[in-house]
């Protein structure tokens, strides 16, 4: 029995390994970078907690029209993964976005991925990760993005201050009050509230908010009701136990939203808010190879702020 699960096992590894290469083909990246990144896939798929095995190595990969540089580490691999090869973040037909805020900005890979499908868009990068946000800053320089990148946690008024706790072998970060974060590797960052942001960058509103913030979503919704009248659709990931994801679905429904799940992978752990229905069935074959023709509109430079 124990031989057959483990081969039952194996088998979908493999199957799910190759799914994501054949993604990874679609988007025609050149033949080093296919090699590299699916080694890193493999990686992923094979030996992902295991630190030593993630060099942390600055890598460039090019996807479709766009160029990314990430480093060689699991929370770096596994974001690409989620945002090109399994399309998370893609919108309902007809949801065209404009303005974009990014909250939970990484290292640029959701707003490239944003900027590709709609590159007349104006985007927003919210990132607290001072390391973070330097690739963050050059990605959107490689690929002419329009809008900012503000290097700031989102939080309320009355904390100008919270805590950031790096992860140093996977690169990732979470926030904090400062006297709820006591270990090393600990960094006070500002702050800034979303009624901040939108007020700065996009006062006539906002037609698609992504709230991907490791667990400081609670914090965020609740403390800014008043805010979303002003925003268009939400496009969060929630992060239990640290926040009850019902709770939370609660409370943007109750500030007029309609809940929907994005329907173009079965996994999706994001949840989608819209103030209107939209057709659930996106174009997905034809979409990333129509996208480069649209790239003709785009010819900005990206600009940073530091808050």
């Amino acid at each position: 029995m124990t031989s057959q699960i483990s081969f039952s096992q194996l088998s979908r590894s493999v199957r799910a390994l190759l799914g994501d290469l054949h993604h990874l083909i679609f988007l025609k990246p050149r033949a080093r970078d296919f090699l590299k990144f699916g080694l890193a896939l493999v990686r992923l798929r094979v030996r992902p907690g295991n630190a030593r095995s993630w060099s942390g190595k600055l890598n460039e990969i090019r996807l479709g029209s766009s160029r990314l540089l990430y480093r060689c580490t699991y929370a770096d691999v596994a974001t690409i993964k989620e945002v090109w090869l399994d399309r998370a973040y893609a919108l309902p037909v007809g949801a065209l976005p404009e303005h974009i805020l990014d909250l939970g900005g990484h290292i640029g890979i959701a707003a490239v991925w944003f900027h590709y499908r709609y590159p007349d868009a104006v985007i927003v990068s919210v990132e607290p990760d001072p390391a973070n946000a330097a690739l963050a800053s050059e990605n959107r320089t490689r690929n002419s993005l329009r809008g900012a990148l503000v290097v700031a946690a989102v939080g309320q008024s009355r904390e100008p201050l919270l805590a950031l706790q790096r992860n140093v072998p996977s690169h990732s970060i979470r926030t904090g009050h400062l006297e709820g974060l006591v270990a090393n590797d600990v960094t006070a960052v500002a702050t800034v509230t979303l009624g901040q942001l939108v007020g700065q960058f996009f006062p006539e509103g906002v037609d698609l908010l992504k709230l991907d913030v490791e667990g400081a979503e609670e914090e965020i919704i609740s403390s800014s009701r008043e805010i979303f009248p002003a925003i268009r659709m939400v496009l969060a990931e929630f992060h239990p136990p640290a926040v009850d994801p019902i709770h939370l679905i609660a409370v943007l429904v109750s500030c007029g939203f309609l809940h929907q799940i994005p329907s173009d992978t079965a996994n999706n752990p994001l949840h989608l808010f819209t103030r209107e229905a939209f057709a659930r069935d996106e174009e997905i074959a034809g979409e990333a190879a129509a996208s480069p023709a649209q790239k003709a509109t785009a010819s900005t430079t990206a600009s940073t702020t530091v808050i």
